[in-house]
């Protein structure tokens, strides 16, 4: 029957792909993203409204309350 040899190469077709995707290496979020603590100054209160990157590379945080 043709209709039993096309359900059954879907099927074969599936099944490679469910076995191909479980066997891959599933990327982690390090592999997109460096994360850095930043020291915060005592005394303000860290509500970030904006950021930015300056020409040289440093990171500008702007705060709800004004502060830069």
């Amino acid at each position: 029957m043709v209709i039993t040899s096309e359900l059954r190469l879907v099927t074969c077709a599936v099944a490679l792909f469910l076995f191909a995707r479980g066997t891959m290496v599933q990327p982690t979020q390090s592999d997109y993203y460096t994360i850095e603590s930043v020291a915060i100054p005592e005394g303000i209160v860290l509500e970030v409204g904006g950021l930015a990157f300056l020409p040289g590379g440093a990171l500008a945080a702007a705060t709800r309350r004004g502060d830069v």
